[in-house]
């Protein structure tokens, strides 16, 4: 049994890593349950993102027999905080399908707006010259 609280309700969406550049703390969110149709919008705001893949997160990570390597575009969550959400009108239920809008060309709400989801950190000289051998060119 779990008890949740039904003010804080939120929606994980598992978004391609290609999509998560322009992802930002704070940004408006239009979320559509495929249970309710385009009938029913629920509003919200991306409130943050898992560090890691479900991959990644196992207690035993998928092995390849065969040893050939395949690159597959992997999904991280990002958290979907609902706004006005009214569990009288309209209730939730854990596993529906999602569709979420991010609005990207509006400002950013709340707490820690605007804050990247993804950052682009840029080794620093010494460290890159220390990661290559010595004799090594660019």
């Amino acid at each position: 049994m779990a008890i949740r609280s039904l003010s804080e309700i939120w929606v994980d969406a598992n978004f391609k890593e290609t999509q998560l550049r322009d992802l930002r703390i704070g940004q408006a969110t239009d979320l559509y349950v495929d249970m309710y149709g385009d009938r029913q919008v629920f509003k919200g705001r991306i409130a943050g993102f898992t560090m890691g893949t479900g991959s990644t997160l196992a207690l035993l990570p998928p092995q390849n027999a065969t040893g050939n390597f395949v690159k597959i575009v992997q999904r991280l969550p990002v958290r979907i905080e609902l706004e006005g959400y009214d569990p009288d009108k309209s209730p939730l239920f854990i596993g529906t399908s999602v569709i979420p809008y991010v609005y990207l060309n509006r400002a950013p709400t709340g707490p820690d707006a605007g804050k990247f989801l993804q950052s682009n950190v840029q080794p620093s000289s010494a460290t890159a010259s220390a990661a290559r051998p010595s004799g090594v060119d660019k």
